[in-house]
């Protein structure tokens, strides 16, 4: 008596055409390539701005989703890109904050009313892009990252492979700038809530 029947070369085929999915909305440059690798049939993952390698072989006994699950969960630590935002509020200025400053040198029609200061900061994972929409979904990640809120949807008012790109090559000094860049430039479309 048979208690399960698995076709490999189908269960290969949906894998790898939900892996290339998955690939096309990664925000990281990734391609694929199937191969035996020290005896076991799988798959390498390249990320293509390191050029790390990582190989994943076929494991028929889980979903192919959860296979490529376990690809994203094992690659957004390592290479999705972090934004910081800096989340401000405007002060008003008390009385001996602007006498500090005329003290300072600042004349006194210079002297502004409020003045911006950060309230907090919150650092953001990009989950994962729709390029030819410029659209990001961000997670709220802690400092560990670790996921510590639902998906949020925006739209990035400018041309999101250039800002990518940017963000790969380093051109932004740091994660705050990159962040600024992007929550400058975009807005918040929704909060994409889990289907139970």
């Amino acid at each position: 008596m048979i208690a399960e029947n698995i076709n490999g070369d189908k269960w290969k085929q949906t894998t790898v055409k939900k892996l290339l999915s998955f690939c096309e909305k990664c925000p990281c440059v990734l391609s694929i390539k199937t191969a035996v690798h020290q005896g076991e049939d799988g798959v390498f993952v390249i990320h293509k701005n390191t050029g790390m390698q990582y190989f994943f072989p076929w494991d028929y006994s889980v979903e192919p989703k959860d296979f490529i699950h376990d690809i994203k969960t094992f690659l957004e630590k390592k290479h999705y890109p972090i934004l910081v935002e800096t989340i401000t509020e405007e002060h008003k200025l008390t009385k001996e904050e602007l006498a500090l400053m005329v003290e300072e040198g600042k004349s006194i029609q210079e002297l502004p009313q409020y003045e911006k200061r950060i309230k907090e900061k919150k650092l953001w994972r990009i989950d994962k892009v729709i390029l030819w929409k410029d659209i990001v979904i961000l997670v709220q990640i802690d400092n560990k990252g670790n996921t510590i809120s639902n998906q949020y949807r925006y739209k990035y008012n400018k041309n999101l492979v250039i800002f990518l790109k940017k963000y790969r090559s380093g051109e932004y000094a740091d994660l705050e700038e990159a962040g600024n860049e992007f929550f400058n430039n975009s807005i918040l479309v929704n909060e994409i809530t889990p289907k139970e």
